[in-house]
C-alpha cells in the first residue's frame, strides 16, 4: 500500500512512521528521506523489510510503502515534513488512520469465508 504525500517550499527532510497518542509526534520512524534524496529505513523488527520510500523534499513528493500489511498493522501513521535549516520553523504535520480489514493472503486481501452452517443429523 503507497501512502503518498506533496508538499513544497524549502523542505529539509520527511519523515514516515507510527504517530503517538500526542498530536504531531511520531513515536517509531519507519523511514526518513533527506534532502538529497537518501532514505532511512526504520530498525524495527515489526516493519524491517516491508517499509521503504522514495521521492523527497526535493520532488515536492514523498511516497511510503507498506507491504504484507496485518490486522497488527492497523492504527495512526504521520508524515512530518521539516522545513531546510530553519530551526525556528514548525514542521508540518498529516496523520492517518489505517484500518485493516479481512485477511491477507499473498497479494491480495480477501474477506473472510461465511461461517458454516451446522446440517441436522438424522
Amino acid at each position: 500500500m503507497n501512502f503518498t504525500w506533496t508538499f513544497s517550499g524549502d523542505v529539509g527532510s520527511v519523515e514516515w512512521g507510527l504517530q503517538e497518542d500526542d498530536f504531531m509526534l511520531l513515536g517509531t520512524r519507519l523511514v526518513t528521506i533527506n534532502r538529497l534524496g537518501s532514505v532511512l529505513l526504520t530498525s524495527s523488527a515489526a516493519y524491517r523489510g516491508r517499509v521503504s520510500g522514495s521521492g523527497g523534499p526535493l520532488s515536492g513528493q514523498a511516497v511510503f510503502t507498506l507491504t504484507s500489511i496485518t490486522r497488527n498493522d492497523e492504527g495512526f501513521y504521520g508524515c512530518k515534513i521539516n522545513a531546510f535549516n530553519d530551526p525556528f520553523d514548525v514542521p508540518n504535520y498529516d496523520s492517518l488512520h489505517l484500518v485493516v480489514q479481512g485477511r491477507y493472503i499473498g497479494k491480495k486481501s480477501v474477506n473472510p469465508p461465511p461461517p458454516l452452517k451446522q446440517i441436522p443429523t438424522s
